[in-house]
């Protein structure tokens, strides 16, 4: 790419501008500002993007960010994905920080870790745990096991196997 920069690594690839490869293997940029730092088969296509490392990860939106692991994806704007495996982003200023099969198809939602869990409308939260469901707006669960929120603005704290629907209803813990 013009005006960018490959410090090492093998077979790794640039096109547009201003964009850099500080080593790796197999890694591909494309667009504008755009960094890999290492790793391998790691793909950025979304300006202003960085992915800091790992394996087979992929940003396809703007101003985004993948720090590490594997097979993570960023498919909107203003994402981060922190680390771990298999795990996707698709929705504008949201972030998953860890864990394994997370997906955040909601705007402004986090998912910190865990496994499997979902958040599947906007500005919904997933501290830990597994097998997680927010579908709606604000909702907050802590952590636990197979916890359900339908509807907005419902907390589960944590426990098993919790669902809560309707608007506005708390769940401690329990199952």
């Amino acid at each position: 790419g013009i005006r960018s920069i490959i410090g090492g690594g093998i077979s790794n690839q640039t096109s547009g501008t201003f964009n850099s490869i500080f080593g790796g293997q197999l890694n591909y940029v494309s667009g504008d500002y755009v960094s890999i730092l290492g790793g391998n088969t790691n793909k950025a296509f979304g300006s202003n993007s960085t992915i800091g490392g790992g394996q087979s990860n992929l940003i396809t939106g703007i101003n985004s960010s993948i720090l590490g692991g594997s097979n993570n994806s960023i498919n909107n704007d203003s994402v981060v994905v922190a680390g771990g495996i298999n795990n996707l982003s698709k929705k504008d200023k949201s972030s998953i920080l860890g864990g394994s099969g997370n997906f955040n198809d909601g705007f402004s939602s986090v998912i910190v870790g865990g496994q499997v869990n979902r958040n599947s409308g906007n500005y919904n939260f997933i501290g830990g745990g597994n097998n997680h469901f927010n579908y709606g707006i604000n909702n907050i669960i802590v952590g636990g096991s197979t916890n359900f929120n339908t509807g907005d603005y419902h907390y589960i704290g944590g426990g098993s196997t919790n669902f809560n629907s309707g608007t506005y209803n708390s769940i401690v813990g329990g199952n």
